[in-house]
């Protein structure tokens, strides 16, 4: 059964791992695949994979509220992959900053435009294991004394996307991922 098949489909960060595996399967079942990158000039994912040409790009940071809500007005979307993230957490400890406002409010900006947007297309965001990692209680985030940046901004990211699933009624998800 193709779900996807002539939907139009945004996956932000479509040039990471995650997200050019999730185009390809997209491309393979027929769905228009929009994705957003913040440099369309760099994308060795996307070229690597050999489908840049098959999907439709359109630059854009998540960081960025406004560039988010313009690609949201331009196009119509039915399902979203929120994958795009800063997810290097060695990074993460030398850019906390970088860190948190891509992770945490990228995902406040993807979602409020979702929420405000005429079509309410269904979500899944691209969550992390590494926020139960220090936990003493599973299936608990964690507020521990050791977390890093990179763990601290996917669990309230997952936080605020929880709180507009359930005071929105916005149809959406989170995959807690791992490598």
């Amino acid at each position: 059964m193709n779900t996807y098949h002539g939907k139009k489909v945004l996956v932000t960060g479509i040039n990471g791992f995650v997200g050019v595996h999730l185009a390809q399967r997209l491309l393979e079942e027929g769905a228009d695949v929009h994705g957003m990158v913040r440099d369309a000039h760099h994308i060795p994912y996307l070229d690597a994979a050999g489908i840049k040409s098959h999907v439709k790009l359109h630059t854009a940071d998540v960081r960025n509220s406004a560039a988010v809500e313009t690609l949201f007005t331009q196009h119509d979307f039915s399902h979203v992959f929120h994958f795009a993230s800063q997810s290097n957490t060695w990074k993460s400890a030398e850019m906390p900053r970088e860190t948190f406002e891509t992770n945490t409010m990228g995902t406040l900006n993807v979602l409020e435009t979702i929420r405000k947007s005429k079509n309410n297309p269904s979500i899944v965001m691209g969550g992390s294991v590494r926020v139960f990692q220090y936990s003493a209680e599973p299936g608990k985030l964690s507020g521990g004394e050791n977390l890093h940046a990179y763990d601290a901004s996917k669990a309230m990211a997952e936080m605020i996307a929880s709180s507009f699933f359930h005071t929105y009624g916005m149809n959406g998800v989170i995959a807690r991922n791992t490598n």
